[in-house]
């Protein structure tokens, strides 16, 4: 029962029970001393005939007048309760989101790959001199590098594996974001049965450790004619499935969460909308591409449309809404991808898109 119906009850029966009230008072006056011939004879003048006369008159409409008290409060005691229950719900929500949102920033800060860096030294009569010093990539430089690490390896692919249809293109992804995920050396990337598949493969060992032996020094790499840059600063393609496989799960529980207590009705739809806005807000752009990139190739089909739960966390609930979409290479355009959901229902779901400006195809 919402605070309007109940409202309109409690008015119905003070009303009512005052009204009742009101001619309980009354009753002997407004009831004739001359009885109909329905109502049996009293002689009023008799004192204990008075007294029975105005209980027996009075009585039954004080009676029902405090019946009626007594259930508007027990009305208004069994709505306070459950106000009170609602609110409870409220705070747990609000405390454990939270808690999880600290979870997330400390994920987040625990980020971090040992590398290397070096330094050259100059001598005056002989070569140059390189000198290995220790680096570490933390907290939210990693996403920067991950970003740039898994382009890398879905460019090289695309040069030497060429598919040439578009589903070998969807495999041609899955394969680099295998590799990115797990690592070159780890069993669990799968032997794809692609020409030139070993040579692929055998071509990302050969930069990994040209990369390693010249301590991030030689970071553009020749492919087929095409240079490829990687600008990170520990040994590549030896996988985050350590880092990234606890970071995802506990984003898509925290998000799914709160759609959840959305869908039950314990908090409102402005309220989940703001807590998933102070979530996505400590997601940096690059965080949100490596998402959309997880999303879209990758392991997280359930947080949207292509996955089997029939989620939308990143359209309705918007939690890529700041990705840089320019920046999106290789793969199909987020604007392209959900071109249907912005054109039927938001048009502004990315902060860098419009589709005024920009044609959707």
């Amino acid at each position: 029962m919402n605070d309007s119906t109940l409202r309109n009850w409690l008015w119905f029966f003070g009303i009512l029970s005052l009204s009742l009230l009101t001619f309980a008072v009354f009753a002997p006056f407004i009831i004739p001393k001359s009885n109909p011939d329905w109502l049996p004879s009293i002689d009023y003048q008799t004192g204990n005939e008075i007294g029975i006369t105005f209980n027996g008159l009075m009585s039954p409409f004080i009676a029902i007048s405090a019946a009626l008290l007594t259930f508007i409060a027990f009305l208004v005691q069994y709505q306070a309760n459950k106000k009170i229950q609602e609110q409870f719900k409220i705070q747990e929500v609000d405390q454990l989101f939270f808690e999880m949102l600290k979870l997330h920033k400390e994920n987040v800060n625990e980020f971090n790959i040992d590398g290397y860096d070096h330094i050259v030294t100059k001598q005056p009569d002989s070569k140059d001199s390189l000198q290995k010093i220790q680096r570490q990539t933390s907290q939210r430089k990693v996403f920067v590098t991950m970003v740039t690490e898994l382009e890398a390896i879905i460019e090289i692919a695309q040069l030497m594996l060429q598919p040439k249809t578009d589903k070998n293109k969807e495999r041609l992804f899955q394969v680099a974001y295998e590799i990115f995920f797990f690592g070159i050396e780890s069993e669990n990337v799968q032997n794809w049965n692609f020409h030139r598949f070993e040579q692929f493969k055998l071509k990302l060992k050969n930069i990994r450790k040209k990369h390693s032996y010249s301590y991030s020094k030689e970071n553009k790499f020749v492919v087929n004619g095409k240079y490829i840059h990687l600008y990170i600063k520990y040994k590549p393609f030896s996988g985050h499935e350590n880092r990234l496989g606890h970071y995802y799960r506990h984003l898509y529980s925290t998000v799914d969460y709160i759609v959840s207590r959305e869908k039950d009705r314990t908090i409102s739809k402005d309220k989940s909308q703001h807590y998933l806005k102070l979530l996505r807000a400590q997601l940096s752009n690059d965080e949100q591409l490596l998402l959309y990139y997880n999303y879209r190739i990758g392991y997280g089909a359930n947080w949207d449309k292509r996955g089997e739960r029939n989620n939308a966390f990143l359209t309705q609930f918007k939690m890529i809404h700041n990705i840089p979409i320019k920046k999106v290479k290789f793969i199909e355009k987020p604007e392209v991808h959900f071109k249907d959901y912005i054109r039927k229902k938001n048009p502004n779901l990315f902060e860098q898109y419009t589709p005024k400006e920009i044609e959707v195809t």
